[in-house]
């Protein structure tokens, strides 16, 4: 059996490429590699040494099926509360923004104008005839060169990264029509309860866990899509024992600095951005607050591989002596990150992924749903609460959900005084525990 394996988003080359995944791929099956964006068929060939092939999406489909997602967005947004959120600071009138402003939700630059059009839109008879638009694009415009090229493929994979964008709906519908067997593969954890709505349905979709299967079915409502649970790449690492690993800051001068097992608490990024630093100086000011022993204890700074905020670093050292920033040239190599969770004190975040991997590792995790710029209406404790991927996580014994800065320093004591010694936790239901690879061969074939 011959497969495809279809790339087009930078982030799918840590995931996918980086991991080791696809090159594993090509070792036990037969295996062409595709992409849909020409800026990362040159990197595709620096890390594989492979023949990449390309296969264009025209600049008609990609705004027409972009145009398609955002009114899908706005037609269903009423399936989780998250989709609600989003779709208010996109699409939302002025008052509506206001009132659904969020934390960590970034809004559109979208005019007034084309709000209006989306709302009108978004509904039948507008709606399937804009999705009819589409898919006769596909077929006058893809359908014919795709199905020369991928005349002697069987199955083709597909990851799924959950951003608005035509390249899943373009690849799953178009090689179904080609008679493909399509298997969609979950990215990142909120990709399946956030961001957009899947309207192409493929034959066999694999995801991390159970949480994500569920979601496949309550909120895009996939009933009739095989789903199975592989994990994630991503964990493997820790499955294998990282800690052995000397962890290390990659610091955006370029110097690799090694730390000490146990000697630093790590603070994650938001994709957002905008309150990362607010939660660097509330935690180094908590710290420096507590008893003299914990004062010496370093903080490392991991920004969000895609932040949307560009921080000044000079101004956030002078208010936070010896920070470590981790944005160096080998802060994004796969594996980098790993280590320096597993030996961390403990990670402070806003519900990043990195939050599950340290459950993962057993390292205990803090997040503040107190912080928060203060024109956010909709807040931390709203999304712990309403969010689908983050229902449940308040009862896992390594999270704390400090809701004020007493409770916040009352956790960083205990947990920096060692007062109870923390154990991995299984959460299988977020993340199978496994050999990804063997779980992914067994699935597809």
């Amino acid at each position: 059996m011959r497969y495809a394996f279809f790339l087009y988003a930078p982030s799918q080359l840590n995931s996918f490429v980086k991991s080791g995944v696809v090159r594993e791929l090509l070792k036990r099956i037969d295996l062409d590699i595709y992409c849909t964006k020409s800026e990362m068929k040159n990197e595709l060939v620096n890390l594989l040494g492979e023949r990449i092939n390309f296969v264009e999406i025209p600049w008609l489909v990609r705004r027409v099926s972009g145009f398609q997602q955002m009114l899908a967005l706005w037609r269903h947004k009423d399936r989780s509360m998250n989709h609600l959120v989003r779709a208010m600071a996109s699409f939302g009138s002025n008052r509506e923004r206001i009132k659904w402003k969020c934390v960590v939700v970034s809004e559109m630059n979208v005019s007034f104008f084309k709000r209006f059009v989306i709302k009108i839109m978004s509904k039948n008879p507008s709606y399937r005839s804009t999705d009819l638009l589409q898919k006769t694009l596909w077929r006058m415009l893809v359908l014919p060169k795709w199905k020369n090229t991928l005349w002697d493929v069987d199955s083709v994979i597909i990851p799924f990264s959950g951003h608005i964008g035509a390249d899943f709906g373009t690849l799953v519908w178009t090689n179904k029509k080609i008679g493909k067997r399509v298997i969609a593969v979950q990215e990142n954890w909120d990709n399946l309860s956030t961001k957009t709505f899947i309207t192409e349905k493929p034959d066999l979709f694999l995801v991390w866990g159970n949480q994500s299967a569920a979601h496949l079915r309550n909120v895009h409502r996939m009933m009739n899509v095989e789903s199975r649970v592989i994990g994630s790449p991503r964990f493997d690492p820790y499955f294998a024992k990282s800690r052995q690993i000397k962890p290390s800051v990659s610091q955006p001068s370029g110097e690799r600095l090694r730390l000490e097992n146990k000697s630093y608490v790590l603070v994650a990024g938001t994709g957002d951005g905008i309150d990362d630093s607010s939660l660097v100086e509330k935690t180094y000011s908590s710290i420096q607050n507590l008893e003299k022993k914990f004062r010496s204890i370093r903080i490392v700074y991991r920004p969000h591989p895609m932040s949307r905020t560009k921080i000044t670093y000079e101004d956030l050292i002078s208010k936070v002596p010896n920070l470590l920033i981790d944005e160096g040239p080998n802060s994004r190599d796969f594996g980098h990150h790993h280590a320096l969770v597993a030996n961390a004190i403990l990670t402070i975040n806003h519900f990043s992924t990195l939050a599950i991997e340290s459950v993962i590792a057993g390292v205990p995790v803090v997040i503040p749903l107190f912080l928060g710029r203060d024109e956010a209406n909709y807040r931390y404790d709203h999304i712990l609460n309403e969010w689908h991927h983050m229902m449940g996580l308040a009862l896992i014994d390594l999270i704390k959900t400090p809701a004020d800065e007493g409770e916040f320093s009352g956790y960083l004591v205990s947990i920096l005084s060692r007062q109870e010694k923390p154990t991995k936790q299984k959460i299988d239901w977020i993340c199978k525990e496994g050999n990804y690879l063997k779980l992914l061969l067994e699935a597809i074939k």
